[in-house]
Parts: structure tokens; sequence; C-alpha cells
């Protein structure tokens, strides 16, 4: 039985780096559509309101795509904890 604990822990401390952050740019992400794009309809002038979350949402998924590839070239680092 300690032996399973033991390996199972070992298991879990020795995820990948692209794990954590892979779920650090899901959360990002989502951050940005639920807190931004309300705020964007309602502050922007009306004749930029159409635009302004269009293009939030463009630099919103470059941004995600560039987290991404960051995650991926960690793949083989441990996380540090």
């Amino acid at each position: 039985m300690r032996f399973i604990f033991s390996v199972l822990f070992l298991f879990s401390c020795m995820l990948s780096k692209e794990d954590q952050m892979l779920e650090e740019c899901k959360i990002q992400r989502q951050k940005a559509y639920t807190y931004m794009i309300p705020l964007l309809n309602l502050y922007n002038k009306p004749t930029v309101k159409e635009d302004a979350p269009l293009s939030y949402s463009i630099v919103t998924e470059v941004t995600n795509k560039k987290c991404e590839a960051e995650a991926k070239k960690n793949r083989y680092y441990l996380r540090s904890n």
C-alpha cells in the first residue's frame, strides 16, 4: 500500500511543465473573453464599438497560440512547485 502511494506521489510530481502552462493559457483565454469583451462594449465610442470586440478576439487568439507554442517548448522540463 505504501509503495502504491509513493509511486502515485512521484508520478504526480513529475508532470511536465507543458501541462501546467497549457492550463494557465486556458485560464488566461477564458478570463480574457469573460471580462474584457463586456468592458469593450460598455466603454468604447459608438463608432468603434463593433470593431473593438473583433480586434480584441483576434489579439487574444494570437496570444493564446503563442502561449501554447511556449508550452510545447517546455514539454520535457519538469514542473517546479
